[in-house]
């Protein structure tokens, strides 16, 4: 604890030493080890590096257009769609039922535990 920077407690250093003679009453400053191994002796190491981890083969861009729609993000085949608006079908809910919805959930999470 004094390594760190931190104290111990009088009454409890008092009470420990009475009960452990071992106890030292100074802790030292430097601490040395006998044992001194390399980093390729430590039993665990970091992955190797095989370049950008981010790096990744994205698919082909199937021309898919998203536009915001009532607050709510619609997924159009292309350009032409969007400009009929006709989106993808595929079910989503509307903003009012989104909120609402998440009213109730924070709702329920403020009230405790289910």
């Amino acid at each position: 604890m004094a390594i760190s920077m931190q104290s111990f407690p009088m009454i409890t250093y008092r009470f420990l030493r009475s009960k452990n003679s071992r106890i030292p009453r100074k802790f030292k400053s430097n601490i040395q080890h006998e044992d001194k191994k390399t980093i390729a002796d430590h039993p665990v190491h970091a992955p190797a590096n095989r370049g950008d981890p981010w790096e990744c083969k994205l698919p082909t861009p199937k021309g898919y257009v998203i536009a915001a729609k009532a607050g709510v993000f619609q997924v159009y085949e292309n350009e032409a769609a969007r400009e009929a608006g006709t989106p993808l079908n595929y079910p989503f809910l509307d903003l009012e039922t989104f909120v609402y919805d998440m009213n109730k959930l924070c709702t329920m999470i403020a009230d405790g535990p289910l």
